[in-house]
């Protein structure tokens, strides 16, 4: 088959199937608190989870802070929003990224040279290219990821730096060139806070984080200190069984927190406001831009990674998170800054549906409270080439296609997408953001070698939202209903050499 370039003119007519605009509800604790207590007690009881418990933030403030269910089964204890302490995991992570942007503002670290420069020992490597602490708190370092040794009794708690030192992954990836999830990297980069502020990591966190932010329940020390002990609520696999003992784990900067649902609050509010509580401030506006700014991404078009947050899903909203998971406590933490809101979520128990649980609670909260502005355009189009009728395009022949639309058309930051018929792979793909005589037309290729097509092929036209920029509120698809929105000039089929 002859590779030479067809030019091929396609008419998309995109006819909305469900068109209209999806109302959001008021975000307001009348309406939430009934909405989360339906679901959230639901759960609990179904899925055999003993307690959980949930903060809502909104504009600075606490919109509702709530907990379900017992934190103690056998003795009928309530969980209490402020004063149950949970294993908060690895959701740990943020505060040893806002603590690395600490110092980093103060100018005692660099996030881009080699971190070797503030250990006292060697690190295992396998490849040249440096291990940064942007690396480190983005999971690009290259290390394997394992758990060996990482449980301590509380008799006897170790200590980080040692254990670091003796319990090295291998790197098996070049850094900087994937994510390789890494409890040891994170666990490094709290060890050179430890090292470069001359105290432990559980202090200077207290005395730099909490302490701001009024956070008076929480803790990285392990064992537990003696006045918080009493809060800490018990671990179950299935609430219907016995309690298991906490959890201290050795890399304790990845995992070992433990904090209440009111101290979370606190520090998502200084999140959302780039590092302001108050009269408190954790991190100057430029530190916290920084580490709310995707950092790398394994494909162009795919979520990323911040510094200690993931790009999360919120219906087309750009959403920073980060999970957390003992082998009994279980959490969530969701910002949305363009809308200025944090979601916190824990349950004390693993129950039966542990690994879908909170994403289909978010799922819940965020097509109820943030909707997508309009379903998205979908209709049948046709894609014509300009060939004689018996020939047929094959994945060897390049296709370029123009999408001509009214001058109605979505505004920037919205784009078009031709899928085919091969397990809806996309063979086609244009701007339609831009003005008319500045859309870019682009080449793409069928879905596999063998795939053959005729003259004419009917495939499915979707409207998909893309995100203009950070914090910023997504425009709308038109309404295909009003006139000329959506509809696409007949355009004539030409052949070039």
């Amino acid at each position: 088959m002859s590779s030479r370039l067809l030019r091929v003119w396609t008419t998309l007519v995109a006819v909305s199937i469900l068109p209209g605009t999806v109302s959001a509800a008021a975000l307001t604790r009348a309406d939430v608190e009934p909405f989360l207590d339906g679901i959230i007690s639901q759960r609990l009881d179904r899925d055999d989870i003993a307690g959980a418990a949930i903060a809502i933030v909104k504009d600075g403030d606490v919109l509702l802070e709530k907990g379900y269910g017992y934190a103690d089964v056998a003795r009928k204890i309530p969980v209490s929003p402020e004063e149950t302490l949970f294993g908060i995991a690895s959701i740990s992570k943020t505060f040893v990224g806002t603590a690395v942007m600490q110092l980093a503002s103060d100018g005692k670290l660099d996030l881009d040279v080699d971190v070797g420069r503030y250990l006292d020992f060697q690190l295992k490597r396998a490849f040249q290219e440096p291990i940064t602490l942007r690396r480190l708190l983005t999971h690009t370092a290259g290390f394997e990821e394992g758990g060996k040794d990482d449980l301590d009794r509380p008799e006897a708690i170790s200590r980080l730096g040692p254990f670091l030192r003796t319990h090295q992954p291998a790197q098996i990836f070049q850094p900087g060139t994937r994510i390789g999830y890494s409890n040891y990297g994170v666990s490094l980069a709290g060890y050179v806070v430890e090292r470069v502020a001359g105290e432990p990591f559980a202090t200077y966190v207290a005395r730099n984080i909490y302490q701001p932010l009024g956070m008076h329940h929480s803790t990285f020390e392990a064992p537990l200190p003696p006045a918080l002990t009493p809060r800490a609520s018990q671990e179950y696999r299935l609430a219907s069984q016995p309690p298991r003992p906490i959890e201290y784990v050795a890399r304790r900067p990845a995992g070992g927190m433990y904090s209440t649902a009111d101290d979370v609050s606190k520090f998502m509010i200084a999140h959302l406001q780039d590092g302001r509580y108050g009269s408190q401030r954790i991190l100057t506006d430029e530190a916290a831009r920084t580490m709310h700014t995707i950092q790398w991404r394994g494909h162009s078009e795919g979520p990323g990674i911040a510094i200690s947050f993931y790009q999360g899903v919120g219906n087309g909203r750009f959403v920073l998170t980060h999970g957390g998971d003992l082998a009994c406590q279980h959490s969530d933490l969701w910002l949305i800054p363009s809308e200025h809101v944090g979601v916190f979520l824990i349950f004390n128990s693993t129950g039966k549906d542990w690994t879908r649980i909170r994403g289909s609670i978010w799922k819940a909260f965020v097509d109820r409270y943030f909707p997508l502005a309009d379903p998205a355009p979908r209709g049948p189009a046709i894609i014509c080439a300009a060939r004689k009728p018996h020939e047929s395009l094959t994945a060897r022949d390049p296709i370029v296609f123009e999408l001509s639309v009214a001058p109605s058309a979505p505004r920037r930051g919205t784009s078009h997408r031709v899928r085919g018929p091969n397990g809806g792979l996309p063979i086609a793909h244009a701007d339609a953001g831009a003005p008319s005589d500045q859309r870019p037309t682009r080449a793409a290729r069928l879905p596999s070698a063998s795939t053959r097509l005729p003259r004419c092929i009917r495939v499915q036209a979707e409207a998909r939202m893309s995100r203009p920029g950070q914090g910023a509120a997504l425009p709308r698809p038109p309404d295909p209903r009003s006139s000329g929105a959506g509809v696409a000039r007949r355009r004539q089929c030409t052949r070039r050499e």
